[in-house]
Parts: C-alpha cells; sequence; structure tokens
C-alpha cells in the first residue's frame, strides 16, 4: 500500500471518532455529579448573582426600617419636647384688680400655667380652686363668679382692672378685648352695670420693683405709674 493511500485511511479514521469521543465526553460531564456544562453554568452564576442581590437587598430592608423609625422617635421626640417646653412657658401675665388682686399666667395656647392671689383677698377668691391647664376664658368665669359670690363685684362695686403683660401686641390687644368682653357679660348677666378698665403693658424693671415694693399686681403698679407720671 503506498504511503499516501496509508495517511489518507489514517485521517479518515480520526475523522470519524473525534465526534464520537467529544459527544462522550459532554454525556459523561452531564451524567457526573458536580460538572455541569458551559451555558447552564454561565445561567445559574447569574442567577446566583441576582439571588445574593435580593438577598442582601431583603437583609438591608429591615435594618433600613429600624434606621427610619429611630429618626421618626428622635424627631417626634424633639417636636413633643418642644411643645411640652411651649405648654410650660408663661407667655401672657394677665391682672385682675378689684379689692382682691389676682395674677394668671398663660402659655401660648392661653391655658392657665398658674393663677397667684396678690392678697388675702386674692387668695380667698381662689380658695380651692384648681384652674391650671384650663381654657383662659373658663378661669375669667370662675375668678368672677367667685368675686361675686364673695361680695366683691356688686351694684355698688362694680369696677375692675384688667392688665395684660405679652411681648406681642397684638396677642396682648386680642386678650384683652377678649376678657373685658367676657367680663362685661358676666356681669350684665346678674344685672350689673360693669365698669370695666383695661390696658397693656410690657416687662419693666420699675414696674416689678414698685410692685414687690407695695404688695400689688404688676398691673396696678403700671396704672399708679402712668398716673404719676401724667400728673409729671
Amino acid at each position: 500500500m503506498k504511503k499516501k493511500e496509508i495517511e489518507k485511511r489514517l485521517n479518515k479514521t480520526v475523522s470519524n471518532m473525534v465526534p464520537d469521543a467529544l459527544d462522550n465526553i459532554l454525556a459523561q460531564c452531564e451524567d457526573r455529579e458536580g460538572v455541569i456544562n458551559m451555558e447552564e453554568n454561565k445561567d445559574k452564576k447569574v442567577t446566583e448573582v441576582s439571588e445574593k442581590k435580593i438577598f442582601k437587598m431583603k437583609s438591608f430592608m429591615p435594618k433600613l426600617a429600624g434606621v427610619m423609625v429611630a429618626i421618626i422617635i428622635c424627631l417626634c421626640g424633639v417636636i413633643g419636647y418642644n411643645q411640652y417646653q411651649d405648654m410650660k412657658m408663661v407667655d401672657s401675665i394677665i391682672d385682675f384688680d378689684v379689692n382682691p388682686g389676682i395674677e394668671i399666667k398663660t402659655n401660648k395656647n392661653d391655658k392657665i400655667i398658674e393663677v397667684n392671689a396678690v392678697n388675702d383677698d386674692g387668695k380667698k377668691i381662689l380658695e380651692d380652686m384648681d384652674l391650671k391647664n384650663v381654657d383662659i376664658d373658663v378661669a375669667v368665669n370662675a375668678i368672677v363668679g367667685s368675686m361675686l359670690k364673695n361680695g366683691y363685684l356688686s351694684d355698688d362695686q362694680n369696677s375692675i382692672l384688667v392688665s395684660v403683660k405679652n411681648p406681642d401686641e397684638s396677642k396682648a390687644k386680642r386678650l384683652e378685648e377678649e376678657i373685658s368682653k367676657d367680663i362685661n357679660d358676666l356681669l350684665s348677666a346678674q344685672n350689673i352695670e360693669a365698669s370695666i378698665l383695661s390696658q397693656m403693658y410690657l416687662d419693666d424693671d420699675e414696674i416689678t420693683n414698685l410692685a414687690k415694693q407695695y404688695g400689688l399686681s404688676e398691673g396696678k403698679a403700671n396704672l399708679i405709674s402712668r398716673v404719676l407720671k401724667s400728673d409729671l
């Protein structure tokens, strides 16, 4: 047999064997545990990466929710604290002077923080009263009612001085007008023609010292100071 013919037959035999060998190898790889064909492996890697991202997101969400809750709680705490402080801080001081002297302190919402008697007659008016946290109109009703009951307001004694101190002039004016109207309505219901003198005033060390020195309300001290200055 010639050399060329021998080489031709060998080439033919090898060509016929290679596809079968490759198919057998791939088939064996598919059957063996832990061995996966390349295309399937590629898809699985993409799936695994996606699943890891989803898992990380799921793991992160509770942490994020916890942080958000903490922030909301902090904000609510700050707002609540500020509101609580506003409720405790004195915004307006209202003085009632007949002979009894009564001083009322209110917050920004016109709720009563504190009510004090300026003199002994004032203590009698406020006896057994708990006006803390009530609205100013409720307090006015109670105080005027007690003055009527104890004879400090009547047909013969119908004068009352209402003084309002607040750095906001427009609010002081509003309170002055509302309180004066409430008192007038209460006295009118008792057929008493009220004589109400009202005023607004600001912080003044001279007035504060004068009130302390003579045991007066700051409102009454302010009126006296104005009268004295007008005479000068």
